[in-house]
């Protein structure tokens, strides 16, 4: 019983502490801040890139199922490229040609974002798996390898920053 007192003297002081037990009393709060720093701006601008990317990969993996660009293609692709996936679909389409995306695998290898951050380079990696349907001639699996330059530009003020893919090169 004696072990017990202090302890229940203990809880009571701290109940009445933490609930303001008193009106008398002024408690102060303790600032929790945290000491994370906000990223850099090169970080952020790779991130940007490296999301319109990803972005502009999931419309042409659509594209290419589909043989169809659909209108939220201009949210990440845009110029050469929108033209170049457009033509593309349109030659699949026309020769009854469908490909799925069976096992993706992308990889971003480097960015360079130009010092004005208007403009920005990617080079990436694309190793997927991919079904080819051809009319008239059933499908077939294959391999692509590719390593391809993407020229992205900034559009909008927005922060955080918003690229869409411009161009789309070999660059094996």
């Amino acid at each position: 019983m004696t072990k017990l007192l202090p302890l229940g003297v203990v809880v009571m002081l701290l109940a009445a502490a933490g609930c303001g037990g008193s009106n008398d009393e002024t408690t102060t709060a303790v600032d929790q801040r945290t000491t994370e720093t906000a990223p850099d701006a090169a970080t952020v601008m790779r991130d940007a890139v490296e999301r319109a990317v990803a972005d502009n990969l999931t419309v042409s993996r659509r594209a290419l199922w589909t043989n169809e660009v659909p209108p939220s293609a201009r949210n990440s692709t845009r110029g050469a490229a929108l033209i170049e996936m457009r033509r593309s679909a349109a030659e699949r389409q026309r020769d009854g040609v469908r490909v799925r995306v069976v096992e993706p695998n992308m990889r971003v290898e480097s960015v360079e974002v130009d010092p004005s951050y208007e403009r920005a380079t990617a080079t990436v990696v694309l190793r997927d798996r991919v079904r080819i349907h051809e009319r008239n001639k059933g499908s077939r699996v294959e391999e692509a390898d590719e390593r391809v330059g993407v020229e992205l530009r900034r559009v909008g003020r927005e922060d955080p920053p918003h690229f869409v893919v411009w161009q789309v090169s070999g660059a094996r």
